[in-house]
């Protein structure tokens, strides 16, 4: 079987063809032979070790209880490389393991699907084959191409995961920071779709495209977001949902007892007020069936879009991480396999 890895960290271009052997299921896995692999920042991150280097000696938030990064910077430790990253996939099942039935997915040989792969060592969404849990996978959206359907499972499942971690309910105030971005679009349309008073932050240009997600009140990137967000809510928001890494930034905007939900660390614990600070990875969802197959539901019905940006073949994967590192990027970068 051919994948896309690296040996050292580096640049996009330590990314190159690897073989690996071809995987087989075991009890209450899949096989999925897959088609299309997500791109996603965390790639990046673990390719060039800023993954090992951002989580080291993470061990406590004190803020929050669990720390869900601990362990995430010896992810490779121990382990010899290749290193293949990649998060979801969408495939084809070619074999099922010994009770795995996909729950309520039915997941047979044949289904077309999308998968969330937690990678570690080589095994990762970059490859031609894919061995992952069967409550990893559902079916993939109807009359959705493999580079569509897996452009939204890791971005709409993160969202998800920070609306879950906030617990709004209908009525409440949140204030989206990268409300244009693959996360933050997701998070504005969930929010939207569930009834939350949406202020999106975002560059001035995109005020028409949050808007059209569902914010209710925009501020544009580069104002003095505190002042304008205590105008548009007195009493401060309910709640920051962090997509920009500027939570830090915006605890004055945030009423007391309000909540911030973070996707990376931050250099303060303790935010006073009663804020609470939720520390989040999506790698805690990874075998969340039940949200995945809610989420592939509210594809198909338009509550959410699909936001798809360059797809490129496999073989030029370097690329892809340029592209991503390059910044810019309204929709998911991915690359489609077969390796050529």
């Amino acid at each position: 079987m051919r994948a896309i890895g690296f040996d050292t960290y580096g640049g996009p271009e330590v990314l190159h063809e690897v073989e690996l052997p071809d995987p087989r299921p075991g009890p209450g896995e899949i096989l999925v032979r897959v088609d299309a692999a997500g791109v996603a920042p965390v790639d990046a991150m673990a390719r060039s070790g800023g993954l090992a280097a951002l989580y080291e000696g993470i061990t406590t938030c004190r803020a929050a209880g669990e720390n869900p990064w601990t362990g995430l910077a010896a992810l490779y430790e121990g382990i010899t490389p290749p290193y293949v990253p990649g998060m979801d996939v969408c495939g084809v099942v070619e074999e099922v393991g010994e009770g795995a039935s996909g729950g309520q997915e039915n997941l047979a040989v044949g289904a077309r699907v999308v998968a969330f792969v937690a990678f570690s060592g080589s095994r990762g969404g970059y490859s031609e084959a894919v061995v992952v849990p069967a409550v990893s996978a559902v079916r993939a959206p109807a009359n959705a191409t493999p580079s569509e359907a897996v452009a939204f499972l890791l971005n709409a499942l993160t969202a998800r995961n920070s609306l879950d971690a906030l617990a709004l309910p209908p009525g409440a105030t949140v204030l989206v920071t990268g409300a244009a971005g693959s996360v933050g679009g997701y998070i504005t349309q969930l929010a939207y779709a569930e009834g939350l008073h949406v202020i999106a932050l975002a560059g001035a240009g995109d005020e028409s495209l949050v808007r059209g997600f569902g914010a209710e009140d925009f501020i544009p990137r580069g104002a003095d977001v505190v002042a304008e967000a205590r105008a548009l809510a007195p009493d401060g928001v309910d709640a920051v949902a962090d997509t920009a890494q500027i939570a830090v930034d915006l605890l004055g905007a945030v009423r007391d007892g309000g909540r911030v939900s973070i996707l990376r660390p931050v250099s303060q614990d303790d935010p006073g007020r009663g804020i609470t600070l939720l520390p989040l990875t999506v790698r805690k969802r990874a075998t969340d069936q039940a949200a995945m197959a809610g989420l592939r539901d509210l594809i198909e019905s338009r509550t959410l879009s699909i936001r798809l940006g360059p797809v490129l073949p496999a073989s030029q994967a370097a690329e892809a991480h340029r592209l991503l590192e390059a910044g810019g990027q309204r929709g998911r970068i991915v690359l489609t396999f077969p390796v050529d």
